[in-house]
């Protein structure tokens, strides 16, 4: 198995009860570590600073392809009684023809931009494995003052139309699809294109739509220190448990509990390994308790 993985990595200021976290981030650095951990094979395409290249390649990250760039994408997370607020600046763009010839013949690829930056035609390239997309960093846009809003827009159509499996969490999806309904918004983002949706929820888990069921998986009862990554973290646990297993139900299970775990740390700090994961499967999560599956036709 291997999996590349699209997109620029960040700096991050992470505030959240009164502790301030500078550290570094992105979807592909969170996906890369969990994969690195895991002993699966990883590499990244994309763009950033001396930092970030020497963080890659310390982790066991290939970095053959990623360019030093001196624009770099920065976030700050700020976490309030009223949820996460974002301000961020943009990093350099990927374009179609810096992703190599042998990223297409990977058996994943995992697409997760932050800011805009992945061209969209990267996905409607010919490929011979499965590639998904993480909705965010393709309806993210940056209001005057710097504040990150989600909004649909034109571009992401085409991501969706282009991939095999689609991940939004419940606000994003509702930015999509104008409805808060998360089992109606699953069918619409279906209809796109993707033969696999899943919306992740938070602390409530995920719901997974495959064209015929819905899937709703319960997340573990887990402490949270910093909710940051959590997604990008399913996203690369879903990834590598699906094309190991090809079954929907157990990659969301694996996704749902690395996402749990690695909330339990500042940054990157919690990002566990795919064996850390199958350890609390075995020994805290029942599946029968935790999935249902319902029936639904798109």
């Amino acid at each position: 198995m291997q999996i590349v993985l699209i997109g620029n990595p960040t700096r991050d200021r992470i505030v959240r009860d009164g502790k301030i976290v500078n550290t570094l981030g992105g979807t592909v650095l969170y996906a890369g570590l969990f994969l690195a951990r895991s002993g699966i094979p990883v590499s990244i395409v994309g763009k950033g600073d001396k930092e970030m290249l020497a963080w890659i390649e310390s982790r066991g990250i290939g970095s053959e392809h990623f360019i030093l760039s001196h624009r770099v994408a920065a976030f700050e997370n700020y976490y309030g009684l009223t949820g996460r607020k974002q301000q961020a600046q943009p990093g350099s763009n990927i374009d179609c023809s810096e992703v190599p010839h042998t990223a297409y013949r990977a058996s994943g690829i995992l697409v997760g931009a932050v800011l805009m930056e992945v061209d969209p035609r990267i996905i409607i390239s010919p490929r011979s494995g499965l590639l998904m997309v993480d909705a965010q960093g393709f309806i993210r846009i940056l209001e005057d003052d710097g504040r990150v809003a989600l909004r649909f827009n034109p571009a992401l159509e085409e991501a969706i139309s282009g991939c095999d499996i689609l991940k939004a969490d419940g606000h994003e999806a509702e930015a999509i699809t104008g409805t808060n309904d998360v089992r109606e918004s699953a069918r619409r983002l279906y209809q796109m294109g993707p033969r696999i949706v899943i919306i992740t929820l938070a602390a409530r888990g995920c719901g997974i739509f495959d064209g015929h069921r819905w899937i709703r998986i319960r997340a573990p009862e887990l402490h949270v220190a910093d909710p940051t990554g959590a997604g990008d973290v399913f996203d690369a646990a879903f990834l590598a448990e699906y094309l190991r297993a090809e079954d929907v139900i157990t990659a969301g299970c694996c996704g749902t509990v690395a996402a749990s775990l690695s909330v339990a740390g500042l940054g990157t700090a919690a990002v566990p390994s795919a064996g850390q994961v199958r350890q609390v499967i075995r020994d805290r999560y029942r599946a029968d308790h935790m999935v249902v599956v319902e029936r639904l036709i798109g």
